[in-house]
């Protein structure tokens, strides 16, 4: 509990997580594992009985934004245990996994592993997998993929350990602005030269592009894409109500399938054409799946029999296991359901059980043929 609480406590938005990489660098220092920096990440590698075969633990550090702390009951940095739940920012997505992974760690110093295990605790997963990307290109370049004649995957990223997810949607980002005519609050102007009203019939475009494409772009594995609008939206100024703002921006997360996803961009500028700027507001996301006969597959549903195989609406750094071919799965003991969320929990006692489940994983697929 004392490890996840302070996990908690140290803020690690995007883009502002050295300081939480510097504990977990310093407390595996404490523990006996030599741990390094990669880039921004930070890596360790404990070498196994069979050098021949490797398993990559995978966690985050980043978290969103706590958002409006009018809607915490608690301070979202100031983590709180009520009920067998530890309350606060990221604490399911994803620090119970960051704290698992690592007191997985502490359990390795004690027992040596039946294969190589690299523990990577990676950065900015929630803005464009940048941080995995970065350790699995550096992974390649330094040969390590060349020395080993399998390697698996696991991602933590919270499933409750209640499921296992063999895949995910991809993501599309997108910022869209209307331009309007700014002016004095005393005279509006016209719907039609106003930027928010412009901004309303964009909105509207894109509702029945989406329902278009949920019937045009479903996938049999994956289900249908689905569009956040807005996730975000801005015009004018709080603190000048009586200012008419000449722009209006808008965000929308697309989240895509196999069909679609390379269409996206140009789809939705060809239907807002001559209304709204459409920008790419960073790489995209891949989709993936992993078939269920590979063995990292096999072996996790053995280890956790209740859990049900399922595919993410959301997307997460497992398309960069699997464009390099390596089979990956999502097990991790935080709770889906309340990420993103204001008053974001976990159970306490999902820490140890997935400790227990990622050993025997371990084990079990490093000792199976």
């Amino acid at each position: 509990m004392k490890l996840l609480k302070k996990l908690i406590e140290i803020k690690s938005y995007s883009g502002e997580e050295k300081k939480i990489q510097e504990y977990i660098l310093g407390w595996f220092e404490k523990v006996g594992l030599k741990s390094f920096w990669q880039g921004e990440n930070v890596v360790v590698k404990v070498s196994g009985e069979d050098s021949s075969k490797a398993l990559i633990f995978n966690a985050h550090v980043d978290t969103v934004n706590a958002g409006d702390l009018v809607l915490w009951k608690t301070n979202p940095f100031k983590a709180v245990v009520k009920q067998g739940k530890i309350y606060g920012s990221g604490a399911s997505d994803e620090k119970a996994g960051v704290a698992s992974l690592m007191l997985l760690g502490e359990e390795l110093v004690k027992q040596k592993p039946a294969v190589d295990v690299w523990l990577t605790f990676v950065v900015k997963e929630e803005v464009d997998g940048s941080g995995t990307k970065s350790f699995l290109d550096w992974f390649v370049s330094e040969g390590y993929i060349n020395e080993y004649i399998d390697i698996s995957g696991v991602l933590v990223e919270p499933t409750g350990l209640k499921e296992i997810e063999l895949g995910h949607k991809g993501n599309v980002f997108v910022k869209i602005t209307t331009k309007g005519k700014s002016g004095h609050g005393s005279k509006p102007v016209s719907k039609s030269d106003h930027a928010v009203w412009k901004m309303v019939s964009v909105m509207k475009k894109l509702e029945g592009l989406a329902v278009e494409w949920q019937e045009d772009f479903k996938d049999p594995v994956l289900g249908e894409p689905s569009m956040a609008i807005p996730t975000f939206i801005k015009s004018g100024s709080e603190k000048s109500p009586n200012k008419i703002g000449g722009l209006c921006k808008i965000t929308v997360d697309i989240r895509t399938t196999p069909k679609c996803h390379h269409q996206v961009i140009e789809k939705i500028k060809q239907e807002l054409k001559g209304l709204a700027e459409v920008e790419l507001m960073a790489e995209p996301g891949y989709w993936e799946v992993t078939d269920k006969k590979e063995k990292i597959v096999g072996v996790a549903t053995k280890i956790v029999p209740r859990a049900k195989l399922t595919v993410a609406d959301w997307s997460n750094d497992m398309c960069f296991f699997t464009l390099l071919n390596i089979p990956a799965v999502v097990v991790g003991p935080g709770e889906k359901e309340c990420a993103h969320q204001a008053n974001e929990y976990c159970y306490l006692s999902k820490i140890p059980q997935a400790v227990k489940i990622y050993g025997n994983l371990i084990q079990k697929w490093g000792r199976m043929k």
